[in-house]
């Protein structure tokens, strides 16, 4: 074979790698993490149908919100995003995620014991599901997490932690900020909704 041919066919394979991850991988990554929201949502759903709270308690409606926002949002949802509101947030905090955070605070020690642990049961697991989307989404950073990982088991081997990584790197990353830039969002949409309506 030529060099010439070398180089297309390389080009070839190359431009099919490309599309396969650009277009089916990126695609199925996106689809996976909204599955595992929805999967949430329901959980949270079926707990107020068993009575474990009421449907209109606002700890309930705030977080099927949060999880509805990042379900509408996902495809926002980057590292690159994460980063930058957390700069922003270091610099200047930003007023509509404090008040959001304060309302959560406040709906949370409003419920009982039982249904203060679901929520918080719920509510790491959504946190957890933002942090490994966004870990894994960029390439460099999947590796290096994978990398510390391993490193992480065989500490935990000689220390007992309470907090897991996941969770350290989520306060790191400042999730929540995402979290609530998205309900901000869906918030000032159906303000517009209804001053259009």
């Amino acid at each position: 074979m030529t060099e010439i041919g070398v180089v297309l066919n390389s080009a070839l394979a190359l431009s099919m790698i490309w599309l396969l991850i650009y277009f089916g991988y990126r695609q199925y990554r996106l689809d996976k993490f909204r599955h595992e929201l929805f999967e949430l949502r329901n959980e949270l759903f079926l707990y107020a149908v068993d009575g474990g709270i009421s449907f209109k308690n606002s700890a309930y409606r705030m977080l099927r919100d949060r999880i509805n926002a990042q379900i509408r949002f996902a495809h926002f949802i980057t590292l690159t995003r994460a980063v930058l509101f957390a700069n922003m947030h270091r610099r200047q905090p930003l007023p509509r995620a404090e008040q959001i955070a304060a309302s959560w605070s406040a709906a949370r020690q409003g419920l009982d014991d039982d249904a203060r642990k679901k929520m918080d049961s719920i509510t790491e697991r959504v946190t957890r599901t933002v942090t490994y989307h966004l870990v894994t989404g960029a390439a460099p950073l999947a590796v290096l997490v994978g990398v510390m990982g391993i490193l992480v088991k065989v500490a935990k081997l000689f220390h007992r932690t309470e907090e897991s990584t996941t969770l350290r790197v989520a306060k790191e990353l400042n999730i929540e900020l995402l979290e609530e830039q998205a309900i901000a969002a869906q918030q000032q949409e159906r303000e517009l909704c209804e001053i259009v309506v």
